[in-house]
């Protein structure tokens, strides 16, 4: 068969930008995914792998935790958080002579290992969102992309942001995992080094009550007849809840030990025989808050 000129440049041109593609397809595609974010669930948290063993960088050496490399930095000095308020997050990883990074981040809730809080980018060109499914629940993370691997400002570090909100009720401790890579970048799935990592953080102290229950609904009072204290609330989620009395100079005249109550209305009596006359505190606990009613007995 005869070739015309236009089909043989054609031919020409597959062969010189076509096998390259070819090539890449057959051997290079983990290299591909691997720079360009990480596999989903490479955090090294409960329920999740790293790198080194979802593929991507099979014979990599893992440091954990990874002291002097991750630097977490969280806005807050005493790394608390407000629920529902927004936090800029950065993380910083520092490697000699490393001229690629590339790391994954997920926030979990203590208690449960459920993905709490809403991670949001805030350099679109450099990082992106990840999500996937363990123990029948989603968890979101938060990746670098292409632009984001090269080392920056120089050789040797580089630093992702991002931005957290808070869970809109206080759920307890919340554990920030991640795990960052200081590749060699030889093209391959070898030689390079991970480094895992988490940062904790807790609720406010300042966090009221009504969080946890109708502050405004509870009624504490001092029953005459019964000599008991009567209290009458109303929880907005299942909690612990303890109640102590204490006379006006803060000595205990009673303690409970706390007890699992549901959400909704419930109701304790505290029996108070043979007590003096005088003011004294309810201290009604709820989980790690506190209402205080002062009460007369007579």
């Amino acid at each position: 068969m005869k070739l015309t000129n236009t089909y043989r440049k054609a031919l020409v041109v597959f062969s010189v930008i076509g096998l390259p593609i070819l090539f890449s397809n057959l051997s290079g595609t983990k290299y591909i995914i691997k720079s360009t974010g990480s596999h989903p669930g490479s955090t090294g948290a409960p329920g999740d792998v790293t790198c080194k063993h979802s593929g991507c960088h099979a014979d990599a050496t893992v440091a954990n935790p990874a002291t002097g490399v991750n630097q977490f930095n969280y806005p807050v000095a005493d790394s608390t958080y407000t629920p529902g308020q927004t936090y800029n997050i950065s993380l910083k990883v520092t490697k000699s002579g490393i001229s690629r990074f590339g790391f994954e981040l997920c926030a979990l809730e203590n208690a449960t290992n459920t993905s709490a809080g809403t991670l949001t980018i805030t350099d679109a060109n450099r990082t992106q969102l990840l999500n996937h499914t363990v123990s029948g629940n989603t968890r979101y993370s938060i990746t670098h992309m292409l632009a984001g691997t090269p080392a920056t400002p120089s050789t040797g570090q580089t630093t992702w942001a991002f931005s957290w909100k808070a869970p809109l009720t206080n759920i307890g401790n919340v554990t920030f995992y991640y795990c960052t890579n200081c590749t060699n970048n030889n093209s391959a799935n070898s030689g390079d080094a991970l480094y895992l990592n988490s940062f904790t953080v807790k609720p406010a102290n300042n966090i009221g009550i009504a969080e946890y229950m109708d502050e405004q609904g509870a009624n504490i009072y001092f029953d005459q007849i019964s000599r008991q204290v009567i209290l009458n609330y109303t929880l907005k989620q299942n909690n612990q809840v303890a109640v102590k009395i204490t006379d006006a100079l803060g000595r205990d005249i009673t303690r409970q030990t706390a007890e699992s109550k549901s959400a909704g209305n419930n109701m304790d009596r505290i029996a108070l025989d043979n007590i003096a006359d005088g003011v004294y505190i309810v201290n009604l606990c709820v989980g790690d808050r506190v209402m205080s009613k002062k009460i007369m007995i007579r």
